[in-house]
């Protein structure tokens, strides 16, 4: 994994916090981090590379 880091300023942690949308795009990017290197690696790309 690498040392990239999200930045977040105080205007995204509360929508994250108050609003739905927010929340939802996180989840689902924690959901693609989750199941996008086994779907990646079927299909012959380096999901190190890739994410």
């Amino acid at each position: 994994m690498s040392n990239k880091a999200i930045v977040l300023d105080a205007n995204i942690l509360i929508r994250a916090v108050l609003g739905k949308r927010v929340r939802e795009r996180i989840v689902a990017c924690a959901d693609a981090r989750k199941y996008l290197p086994e779907l990646l690696e079927k299909r012959g790309a380096n999901s190190e590379a890739a994410l």
